[in-house]
C-alpha cells in the first residue's frame, strides 16, 4: 500500500531534503526564451527618456493655439525641424511651432503635438486648423517603463515577449537558472519505437508485433524541453532486476533528473525504487501522490540526481507532468520557489502555479464527477464557449488509452476535500 501525500505537500517534502542548488549562468538574450530568470531584472533608464512623439506633425504650446479650428486657424512660424534620432536644436520659444517625426524629440517648451493632417503650409508658416489639449500626443519620460522599474522577477519563465522588453531597456545578457538535464528511460516489454517509415506514407502496424508503440518517453522528452530542460538521452529499459540497476547507477551524478515511466507501481515495476535504494547515499522521497490519475508516483534521490517514477498510462503520466514535476522542477531549481513553502503549502502551491504561467478558468461542468476519498481528481475535459458560458466536458477513456489524452484542452481540478461535481456546477480548469 502506498503512502501518499498532497501534490504541494510533496513538493515541500522534497524541496526540505532536496535541491539543485540555485545556480546560474548568462546567456544571450536570444538564448533565454524557456530559462527561468535567476535574479530580479531592473529598468537602469526610463522609457522613453526623452519626451517623445507619437504623431508625425508639429510640436507647440497648446496655449498659443486654443480654439484653432478649419474656419478659424492659428498661424505660428516654423522654428526648426527637429531630425529623427537627434535632440531637437534648441527649446520652443512662445508663438512658434516645430516640425518633429513619429518617434522624434519634442522640444522644450512645448507641450503638445498636432498631427500634421491638420495642418497646411504657408511659406514660413504653418496654419494650424485644430486645437489640441497639453500632453496631447506625447509620451512623457519614464511613462512607458520607470527607472528602476522590475522588468522581470526572479525566477519568471522568460519569454519572447520579455525579451523586446529587456532589449528595448539595452540588455544583451541576463543570469538564467542553469539548465537542467535529464534522460528519459521508458520500462515494459511490451514498449517499442515506431518503425521507420515513409514520411509520406500512413504507418502501418508492424507484423507479429502484439506490444504498442512509445507515448510515454514522447510525452516526457517534449514537455521537460519545453520548460527548458535538456533531454541527455531518450532510451528503454528491459523489465529486469539487472537493466533497472545498471541504469539507474550509471546516470547517477551524469544528470540532473532521471525519468522512469511505467516503473513505478507494484509488482515487477517496483524494481524503480528497488535500484534508486542500491546507491550510495540514496533516499525515498516520496512514495506515491493523493491524486487521481497519477497516484502511483515516487521519487528518490541521491547527492545530486533526482528520480522521478511516473505511471505507465499516458494520461496519467502527462496529467503527473503537468501537476506535479513542471512545479517541482522548478521549486527544486529556484530558491524563490523554494521560499513560497511554509505554513500553508496550499497558497505555497499557488504562487508557485503563478509562476509556472498556467492559463486555467472556472467553467461550468456538464457531467458528474465522484471524488476519490481524499485524492485530488484531474478528470480529462474539453472547453468550449456557448454563448456567455464556458463549458467542460469530461473526456473519458480506458487505461492506456491515448487517443482521450489528445482530444482534450485540460483539466478540472476537484480537490481532495470535496465530494464531487455535479451538471451546472462551476470547476476549476486548467488548460494544457
Amino acid at each position: 500500500m502506498l503512502k501518499v501525500v498532497t501534490v504541494d505537500k510533496g513538493i515541500q517534502l522534497i524541496a526540505e531534503r532536496f535541491s539543485f542548488g540555485g545556480q546560474s549562468e548568462w546567456v544571450p538574450l536570444a538564448q533565454a526564451v524557456g530559462r527561468r530568470a535567476a535574479q530580479v531584472i531592473k529598468a537602469g533608464f526610463p522609457v522613453p527618456h526623452y519626451r517623445r512623439s507619437t504623431v508625425d506633425g508639429y510640436a507647440v504650446r497648446a496655449v498659443d493655439i486654443v480654439g484653432a479650428s478649419e474656419s478659424s486657424p492659428a498661424l505660428l512660424p516654423m522654428a526648426f525641424a527637429v531630425d529623427m534620432g537627434v535632440a531637437a536644436p534648441s527649446a520652443l520659444q512662445p508663438g512658434t511651432c516645430a516640425y518633429v517625426p513619429t518617434g522624434g524629440h519634442v522640444p522644450d517648451g512645448a507641450d503638445a503635438m498636432v498631427m500634421v493632417e491638420y495642418t497646411q503650409t504657408f511659406g514660413d508658416e504653418r496654419v494650424i486648423e485644430k486645437a489640441v489639449a497639453s500632453g496631447d500626443h506625447i509620451v512623457q519620460i519614464g511613462e512607458d517603463v520607470r527607472i528602476d522599474q522590475v522588468l522581470v522577477e526572479e525566477d519568471l519563465y522568460i519569454a519572447p515577449k520579455h525579451l523586446g522588453l529587456l532589449s528595448t531597456l539595452g540588455y544583451t545578457h541576463i543570469p538564467v537558472r542553469r539548465q537542467l538535464t535529464c534522460v528519459v528511460l521508458g520500462t515494459g516489454d511490451e514498449i517499442k519505437r515506431p518503425p521507420q517509415c515513409n514520411p509520406n506514407e500512413v504507418p502501418l502496424r508492424e507484423a507479429n508485433h502484439f506490444g504498442i508503440y512509445d507515448a510515454n518517453n514522447m510525452l516526457v522528452s517534449t514537455s521537460v524541453n519545453q520548460w527548458g530542460v535538456s533531454v541527455v538521452r531518450d532510451d528503454f529499459l528491459a523489465d529486469t532486476p539487472e537493466a533497472f540497476s545498471e541504469a539507474i547507477a550509471y546516470w547517477n551524478k551524469r544528470v540532473d533528473v532521471v525519468f522512469l515511466s511505467g516503473g513505478s507501481s507494484q509488482g515487477v515495476k517496483d524494481l524503480t525504487e528497488k535500484s534508486i535504494a542500491k546507491l550510495p547515499n540514496a533516499q525515498m522521497l516520496l512514495h506515491g501522490l493523493a491524486i487521481q490519475p497519477g497516484k502511483p508516483t515516487i521519487v528518490g534521490c541521491t547527492d545530486s540526481t533526482l528520480y522521478i517514477g511516473l505511471p505507465g498510462h499516458p494520461g496519467a503520466c502527462y496529467t503527473t507532468l503537468r501537476v506535479f514535476v513542471e512545479p517541482l522542477l522548478v521549486a527544486l531549481n529556484a530558491p524563490s520557489a523554494v521560499a513560497h513553502f511554509g505554513l500553508n503549502p496550499t497558497e505555497a502551491m499557488a504562487a508557485l502555479m503563478a509562476k509556472l504561467g498556467l492559463k486555467s478558468a472556472y467553467v461550468q461542468v456538464d457531467f458528474s464527477l465522484h471524488g476519490a476519498s481524499g485524492r485530488t481528481v484531474y478528470q480529462l475535459v474539453t472547453i468550449k464557449s456557448a454563448g456567455e458560458r464556458t463549458i467542460a466536458s469530461a473526456v473519458y477513456g480506458k487505461s492506456g488509452m491515448v487517443s482521450a489524452l489528445a482530444a482534450s484542452d485540460g483539466y478540472v481540478v476537484l480537490p481532495h476535500d470535496k465530494e464531487g461535481y455535479r451538471p451546472g456546477d462551476l470547476a476549476l480548469a486548467v488548460y494544457w
